[in-house]
């Protein structure tokens, strides 16, 4: 819980087609921090690039964060995705076992 992580998803942005997180796809274990994207090899028409979607884990608990692959002027996505996530209270001083 209070970390970061990272969801990585490959595609071709150049073809139109960009992954986007469902407006209801954010479960309330975690929250959206930022997007980026990063070409693999040569930005080139049909290449492909790998988008970074950053989290921070808010709350303990499970859930999954969908995302939807569609170029922006499409209502209906190409295809869809789902990550599992589970956050997780870090132990306490306390709960730590003794040192030998």
């Amino acid at each position: 819980m209070g970390e970061t992580f990272e969801v990585r998803l490959e595609g071709t942005p150049t073809s139109g087609y960009t992954w986007e997180l469902d407006p209801h796809g954010l479960p309330d274990v975690a929250e959206f921090a930022a997007a980026d994207m990063i070409p693999s090899g040569n930005l080139v028409a049909g290449g492909p690039a790998v988008q970074i979607f950053r989290f921070r884990a808010v709350r303990e608990g499970e859930g999954r964060i969908r995302f939807r692959y569609r170029r922006h002027w499409e209502a209906v996505a190409a295809c869809e995705t789902e990550v599992g996530i589970a956050v997780n209270e870090p132990p306490r001083a306390s709960d730590s076992p003794p040192p030998n």
